[in-house]
């Protein structure tokens, strides 16, 4: 119970800190646009940019939370014992100017308390290669993996 009281506290924290910095922004985007100073107009447009990634964060942060705690008994799972994972394929993505290499992995999480279990795939973008300036960049998945949960 202890564990769910943390989830809830992160999630609580993470809602008003992200709402207030909204508004913040969703402020500062209107005096921007109606303001006709141009330094106003620039921080309107660095505001509103700012509100678009905080959105996103927000977003990704609250399944990054979700992802990593029992969803019955709200239990963190620790990434060494209680999450294993198996790349079940891995395919190429091919596009005009880059190609992709692609691992899809399969996530099985059991909880220490409850001992339910919860699997879940997802993709991770193991190699790319940008025709255009010939640049290629490896991931590690074991570190993506560990970087997917909390």
């Amino acid at each position: 119970m202890n564990e769910l009281n943390k989830r809830l506290r992160k999630n609580k924290i993470l809602t008003l800190a992200s709402a207030a910095l909204m508004v913040l922004f969703i402020v500062l985007t209107l005096v921007g646009l109606f303001s006709e100073n141009f330094i106003l107009a620039i921080l309107g447009f660095f505001c509103f940019s700012a509100f678009l990634g905080i959105t996103y964060g927000f977003i990704y942060y609250k399944k990054l939370i979700k992802r990593s705690y029992c969803p019955s008994c709200g239990t963190h799972y620790s990434y060494d014992t209680d999450i294993s994972w198996e790349e079940i394929q891995r395919y190429t993505k091919q596009m005009t100017k880059q190609e992709k290499v692609i691992a899809k992995v399969n996530f099985d999480c059991k909880c220490p308390s409850c001992q339910q279990s919860q699997t879940f795939t997802a993709d991770f973008v193991i190699y790319e290669h940008n025709f255009e300036t010939n640049k290629e960049k490896v991931n590690n998945l074991r570190d993506m993996a560990k970087k997917y949960f909390v």
